[in-house]
């Protein structure tokens, strides 16, 4: 579902810089590093698990916590080590990283980022659980909260359980979300929120906690109720995985709905992913779509009316493709489409 109102942002776009960056570091290995637990108590071992990819083999994986050189695995796919518990550093932070090299001597990076040790934490309201040395303007801050009435039962471990499987195993599992990771920051709360009415009664309490670094508010619920957004909160299920990145396209990415249905409409900026008729047998929608995807170099005879009923459409919207995409359905497998793209890439490129 839609979300009902979004702040402006300023964006900008560097197509052609980010075109010669991805061409410059196309040989390198795809690598990811996971933690777990992600926020430890002081008396509990963390688990490191970086995963890589490469098309020539992957030669050697290199694991790093807190400066030091922890482990090393040779000719795998998947390298683990499992360290701690670091009761020296209760109420501080844990910094890691990882790089992976292939068989041509191509190196990757992935990191330096960082964890809370200690729960409670510093008696803070927002806890880091995966962040980076990024200045919170120059990082996409997505918080993490849950209502405990909603099916959790107050449980903050399987509440933690699931932020950890929408972090690794859906967010950054999604190509266009995975490419630009080092650009995110994850905090969490253990303060108790309402799914309610999208998530929209966080209270102002929790929004001057975050220091006003949070660009998302994810709440996790663990019941059946239809998940939406509001502004830069939305909801999402914690026990499957559908709405949680299609509910961010709307928080963090301002993408509208791409589906006929009970939502609301709207023209995104600067790059639309649908475009309305403005009056009564027109086809300024189809126009407008036909245009910026030829701007865009895609094949405009996709542009197609997707929702014509004007109890919920007014004159009727346009869209591009008739394939299922992200703003669609929204599995984390669902392609995002070329305008959406074009937009994901937008908000990327601001930070």
């Amino acid at each position: 579902m839609t979300q009902l109102n979004r702040r402006t942002r300023t964006l900008y776009l560097t197509s052609l810089l980010a075109g010669t960056f991805l061409f410059g570091v196309a040989c390198k290995p795809k690598a990811q590093v996971r933690t777990s637990p992600l926020n430890p108590a002081a008396s509990q071992q963390v688990t490191f698990t970086v995963n890589a990819v490469d098309g020539d083999g992957v030669a050697k994986i290199k694991i790093f916590v807190n400066n030091a050189l922890v482990k090393t695995c040779n000719f795998v796919d998947d390298c683990e080590y499992t360290g701690g518990p670091y009761p020296a550093l209760d109420q501080g932070i844990v910094t890691y990283r990882a790089t992976a090299e292939d068989t041509k001597g191509y190196l990757k990076q992935v990191g330096p980022y960082r964890f809370a040790v200690g729960r409670p934490w510093n008696n803070q309201t927002w806890v880091p659980i995966r962040t980076s040395q990024l200045a919170a303007g120059d990082a996409i801050d997505v918080c993490f909260g849950f209502d405990p009435n909603s099916g959790y039962n107050g449980n903050l471990h399987a509440f933690l359980a699931d932020v950890e499987d929408k972090i690794f195993d859906r967010y950054l599992q999604t190509d266009l979300i995975s490419q630009s990771e080092s650009k995110y920051k994850f905090y969490y709360t253990a303060t108790p929120m309402s799914a309610t009415n999208c998530g929209a009664n966080l209270t102002n309490a929790l929004t001057l906690a975050a220091g006003g670094h949070c660009d998302a508010f994810a709440v996790l619920h663990n019941d059946k109720r239809r998940d939406c957004t509001s502004g830069s909160v939305f909801t999402a299920e914690g026990y499957t995985t559908q709405a949680f990145v299609h509910e961010s396209g709307h928080a963090i990415f301002g993408l509208a709905d791409e589906y006929e249905g009970d939502t609301s409409y709207f023209l995104p900026s600067p790059h639309a992913n649908i475009w309305p008729n403005v009056g009564p047998g027109t086809s300024t929608g189809q126009m407008w779509c036909q245009s910026d995807i030829a701007s865009l170099g895609g094949d405009t005879s996709l542009c197609n009316n997707f929702c014509n009923d004007p109890n919920d459409c007014g004159f009727g919207w346009w869209r591009y493709t008739t394939n299922t995409t992200m703003m669609t359905r929204g599995l984390h497998t669902d392609k995002w489409g070329l305008p959406a793209v074009a937009q994901v890439n937008s908000v990327h490129d601001a930070y």
